[in-house]
């Protein structure tokens, strides 16, 4: 390996991007398991555990780009910068990084709540 890609394979692991991306794997499963078995019995049609396997999917390199880009702390969520020589620097999030995660979670959760408004239309239901 050369040296670039030894630095960009420690970046994964200082910004915990693998952490992540395994949670966000088991997260997922259990989420989809969870619809599987949900779902019928609350009436909502089978096509729908498509819709989660999709916001699963979308999700997944959205995850890793916030884990890329911010970190948990004690102090809250910062912003990650990467590190000049050595040094540790935990950056304010700026008004507009408070937007982004919220702007994803609504694009991913309108489409299945119109999806899901529609079965329960087509179903009579309501």
């Amino acid at each position: 390996m050369n040296g670039s890609s030894d630095g960009f394979f420690h970046q994964l692991k200082r910004r915990k991007v693998f952490q992540t991306a395994a949670l966000y794997v088991v997260a997922a499963w259990v989420l989809l398991q969870v619809a599987d078995v949900a779902f019928p019995g609350l009436r909502i049609p089978e096509e729908a555990i498509r819709y989660v396997w999709i916001a699963a999917l979308i999700g997944f390199p959205l995850a890793l780009l916030f884990a890329w880009r911010y970190q948990v702390t004690r102090q809250g969520i910062v912003r990650s910068a990467p590190l000049a020589s050595g040094e540790v620097e935990n950056l304010p999030l700026r008004k507009r990084d408070h937007l982004i995660p919220a702007r994803a979670s609504l694009r991913m959760a309108l489409p299945g709540h119109a999806a899901g408004n529609r079965a329960v239309g087509a179903a009579g239901v309501g």
